[in-house]
């Protein structure tokens, strides 16, 4: 069930979708936002037709997402971090990796000073792991500069960290932060949108889908539903892609210090 019309990563259906196909299940994809009425109406939906087993995909457009069903009716998995819905089982992106991921990439070209920049939300959702990544690759606060930003994306104030603290590599969650730092030595995208476009690390969408879907396997065959008290949580490491148009080389590097 996607929960958002903004926030729909096709990838991740075709890995629930093959996933469900290697196990014998149908999939039904339910876009709520289409149905109208409450958590109840909803929950009558889904039992009426014989779904026994939820996948949901948050609301990443909201600080908090969250969607409500009749808990107990349901086997259900959370694809995606969330700050709310807690008891559900999970299957989402291992941030710390991907964190670490970007930073050992700088590294490799020279960066020394990383900076990061992140928006309120993803920070929060991230549960932080990408600053402590940060952290541990510094070793101390002095060799990292950390900038969260307002989910409003407010440029002035990014600009102005930028020239105040002068890292030699900057890692981002958002692509259009990435044009607004543009003229920094190097650039990583912690959500790197594609092969052909930037150089970062990118969300294996698609995994995330087929561990999501042999999680509610799990669930479906040992009928645990409801909101459990000790959920499972997955963590799917991203991947390295680089273009070559956002990390120079190690002498360009050296020729903007």
């Amino acid at each position: 069930m996607w929960t958002h019309a903004l926030s729909y990563p096709v990838a991740e259906e075709r890995g629930v979708k093959a996933a469900a196909e290697a196990l014998g299940y149908r999939v039904d994809v339910i876009k709520p936002w289409t149905l109208g009425g409450g958590k109840g109406d909803i929950s009558r939906m889904l039992w009426s037709r014989g779904i026994r087993g939820v996948l949901l995909a948050p609301n990443y457009s909201r600080p908090d997402p969250r969607y409500d069903l009749d808990w107990p009716r349901f086997c259900t998995v959370l694809l995606g971090s969330s700050l709310v819905n807690q008891g559900l089982t999970r299957v989402s992106r291992d941030y710390y990796h991907d964190a670490t991921l970007a930073l050992d990439q700088l590294r490799k070209h020279g960066c020394q000073r990383p900076g990061i920049v992140l928006e309120s939300n993803f920070y929060e959702r991230s549960g932080r792991r990408c600053v402590a990544a940060f952290l541990a690759f510094g070793g101390s606060r002095k060799h990292t500069h950390v900038f969260k930003v307002r989910d409003d994306l407010n440029r002035d104030a990014v600009l102005r960290w930028y020239e105040q603290t002068k890292p030699d590599g900057v890692v981002v969650a958002a692509p259009p932060i990435a044009g607004w730092l543009s003229h920094a030595p190097m650039l990583a995208l912690l959500n790197q949108p594609c092969e052909t476009a930037g150089t970062g690390v990118q969300v294996n969408f698609e995994q995330i889908g087929m561990e999501g879907m042999h999680a509610l396997n799990a669930l479906l065959r040992t009928d645990r539903r409801g909101l459990l008290p000790n959920p499972t949580s997955i963590l799917v490491p991203g991947r390295w892609v680089e273009n070559g148009c956002i990390i120079p080389t190690s002498a360009s590097v050296l020729s903007h210090k």
